[in-house]
């Protein structure tokens, strides 16, 4: 195998129709590098502008770990050589490939065919499975998706055999340098640097932040210059003396914008002080462009640029919105975060705000057609969807099927639709989710199927079913992978034999959009517990004690476990990193032993809530915290026990001229026990109200909101709730305060 030849021969086609080329390389790794040397002797790429993602390696260039990868994110280079020897995490690739530039080279090099452990990582093999049950399904469908994808060689170097030459024919695709729109006030230098009409116009969008108020979102997939507009736009707005922040997760992703933003201002003959290096552009008539990290890039006097937006937390995105003139710059295909957390959470916020929207289409790193982005695209299913609507009806045809990954690993169609799915219901799909469907020993699939075509699908995950040994260690201190809620329960509810019972996490549901709201995803929980009520054969599990799902709380999700018997054990504590809320954590018991756990969590979350809302679950939305409470398992709720004194307080205060704010604790508690009892003699208003002064914390003159208009009205409004919750509580106390005082609070 003369693979040298081959390399160059890539590189050159490569460059010769601003493409770029991938070279995957099978077998010995020490060879393998040593060919991949040798063939860069004899290009011109500049290892100054390569990339190894791997373990330590003789080439004389830039190395990343693969946990680093998007590190890469905003920036650009002629090779990136991913060393997959020591495991490989499908993002990496999202992250990297789409980093190589036009005219560049991919390389992978991967174990031989039947070394299957050493392929990938072990982070799939989880308590009770080893890395010998860990499939390879993934690693055998990424060799087939890139050996019969064109622009890719395929060498075995076990065999010294070619599985794919990398031929690939290119139709030349002319650079389009229109100038730039009617009535533009920016410069007509910027436009000139524009190479596709897709830039143009998102330049042209830009100019709206020379406004006084306007929000820009663009979005792009990766190599559509998204960060060249916004590079140009900035110095652009920078000439004409405007103050310009840049901030993306890491201050490297802005690299490109600040050469940008560089080379215009030079361009244009405008002096600054600073530079990209710098991260700081000065002029001298007044303008700059900085860096500043997200918490403090928002001032009042600057325009505000959002780069790889998709990679900050949702509650950070939400705080960028107190600024006047923002943009907001992501790519489409989810490379920048765990999945898809800023369409799902955060672009409706932009829609609301009225965002002038430019999605970017046309590659402006390389060519049209380019083979490499094709290959990607494929082994990631990054453009996956859900099949037709017309595929999946009528919906009462549809019947409840195991996709076993081997199963989906041959019916390429049905993995899509799978995939295709749970991307577009879930945030938190990515790559890593494909690798898990085929190859992780602790993951089931269900579905509801027509025909061959899904119509809705959930991954499931067994947890529990610990050795006593670990038990203890959880509750000593130790962790353990894949084991969520066991691990939740011991280590921070303090259940010390949690870990005991065998549990199914049902990971992501999600059903065909067009099937939405018609009983679809019920269906399809009842059947899982239908199925695990009498065990569950694919995990060998006998006996399943509890089904349970932790998830993004909203009061329409809280609503819909609920609803199909899950309640309430735990509330999150801290707001999750992508989607910007708190988490519950629901259990649906199936036997005996389930119950029994299921009962003690709801019976301490009951008592542990009045005081854990008022600090870290100050913040979570009312009606939100309110659907938490009512979906705790009411068999365990019963009017809390109260002393005279406490009775006297919480009536004096509903009744009669008492504070509440003496002593809101005894009342706290009457509120939670009464939202989980599924009382109902309140009104919305009212159990907002209470929530938010009992039980949150939150002082009186921010409660002041229509349709209550001033602090005594609200204050008025919580007596009448506080009388209605007293009255089911009872007690000889309560009774006397109503007796003496009457029916109408004082307070």
């Amino acid at each position: 195998m003369d693979v040298p030849a081959v390399l160059q021969r890539l590189q050159a086609a490569a460059a010769a129709a601003n493409h770029r080329r991938g070279l995957v390389l099978l077998g010995d790794r020490e060879r393998a590098y040593e060919l991949v040397a040798a063939g860069l002797e004899e290009t011109p790429v500049s290892l100054d502008r390569a990339t190894v993602i791997g373990a330590a390696h003789e080439l004389p260039c830039e190395r990343l770990a693969p946990d680093d990868a998007d590190a890469l994110l905003g920036q650009t280079r002629d090779l990136i050589l991913i060393d997959a020897y020591h495991g490989l995490h499908p993002n990496t690739l999202g992250y990297t490939v789409g980093a190589v530039d036009g005219g560049g080279l991919f390389v992978l090099l991967l174990p031989d065919a039947d070394d299957a452990t050493n392929a990938f990582d072990d982070r799939l093999a989880v308590y009770p499975y080893d890395t010998t049950a860990v499939t390879g399904l993934f690693r055998a469908r990424l060799r087939r998706v890139l050996t019969r994808h064109s622009g890719i060689a395929v060498g075995d170097l076990s065999t010294d055999e070619w599985l794919a030459s990398g031929e690939h024919t290119t139709t030349p695709v002319a650079i389009d340098h229109a100038a730039g729109p009617t009535g533009h006030s920016f410069p007509m230098a910027a436009y000139r640097r524009c190479l596709t009409a897709d830039q143009r116009r998102a330049v042209a969008a830009l100019e709206t932040l020379g406004d006084d108020a306007a929000t820009v979102f663009i979005e792009a997939d990766r190599g559509r210059g998204k960060s060249t507009a916004a590079g140009l736009a900035a110095a652009s707005l920078a000439q004409a003396g405007t103050a310009v922040h840049v901030t993306a997760p890491r201050p490297e992703q802005t690299r490109e914008f600040f050469e940008q933003a560089a080379s215009l201002l030079q361009a244009l003959e405008v002096s600054y002080d600073g530079g990209p290096e710098a991260q700081r552009l000065t002029t001298k008539g007044g303008g700059r462009i900085d860096y500043r990290e997200p918490s403090v890039a928002v001032t009042d006097d600057a325009v505000l640029f959002v780069e790889e937006a998709a990679g900050l937390p949702v509650p950070r995105l939400e705080a960028t919105l107190t600024a006047d003139r923002v943009a907001y710059l992501t790519t489409v295909h989810g490379y920048e975060g765990s999945g898809g957390g800023f369409p799902l959470r955060f672009e409706p916020e932009l829609r609301d705000r009225g965002a002038t929207v430019v999605r970017l289409q046309t590659p402006i790193r390389y060519a049209s057609g380019d083979p490499v982005e094709a290959a990607l695209y494929d082994a990631l299913l990054l453009d996956a969807t859900p099949a037709p609507a017309v595929a999946v009806t009528p919906i009462d045809a549809a019947t409840y099927t195991r996709l076993s990954g081997a199963r989906l690993s041959n019916a390429e169609a049905q993995l899509r639709e799978v995939y295709g799915l749970l991307r577009d219901a879930h945030y938190r799909t990515d790559p890593t989710d494909l690798r898990r469907l085929l190859d992780a020993p602790n993951i089931a699939v269900r579905a509801l199927v027509v025909g061959a075509n899904v119509l809705a699908v959930a991954m499931i995950a067994r947890e529990g079913g610990l050795p006593e040994a670990t038990q203890t260690g959880l509750y000593t201190g130790a962790s353990i992978r894949g084991h969520l809620l066991p691990d939740l329960f011991t280590a921070h509810l303090r259940e010390p034999d949690a870990g005991r019972y065998t549990g199914l996490r049902i990971l992501r549901i999600a059903t065909h959009p067009e099937h939405r709201s018609r009983g679809v995803g019920s269906r399809l929980l009842s059947a899982v517990a239908d199925e695990a009520t009498d065990g569950f054969a694919e995990f060998g599990a006998d006996t399943v004690d509890w089904l349970g799902v932790s998830f993004g709380a909203t009061d329409r999700l809280v609503e819909f476990w609920r609803t199909n018997g899950y309640r309430t054990v735990h509330v999150g504590t801290t707001r999750n990193p992508r989607s910007g809320v708190h988490s519950g954590i629901f259990l649906n018991s199936l036997t005996a032993s389930g119950d029994r756990l299921q009962r003690r969590l709801a019976t301490r979350l009951l008592r542990r809530l009045p005081g854990v809302v008022g600090g870290s679950l100050r913040d979570l939305d009312p009606e939100t915290l309110i659907a938490l409470i009512r979906a705790i398992d009411d068999r365990v709720v019963s009017p809390p026990p109260l002393t005279d004194w406490e009775q006297r307080v919480v009536a004096d205060a509903a009744f009669g001229p008492g504070l509440i704010d003496v002593a809101p604790t005894p009342a706290a508690r009457l509120l939670v026990a009464y939202l989980a009892a599924g009382r109902d003699g309140l009104t919305p208003q009212q159990e907002r109200l209470a929530v938010q002064r009992l039980l949150q914390g939150q002082p009186w003159d921010q409660l002041v909101a229509p349709p209550t208009t001033s602090t005594r009205t609200v204050k008025r409004t919580l007596g009448d709730a506080l009388a209605t919750i007293a009255l089911w509580h009872g007690g000889d106390r309560i009774a006397a305060a109503r007796d003496l005082f009457g029916d109408s609070p004082e307070n």
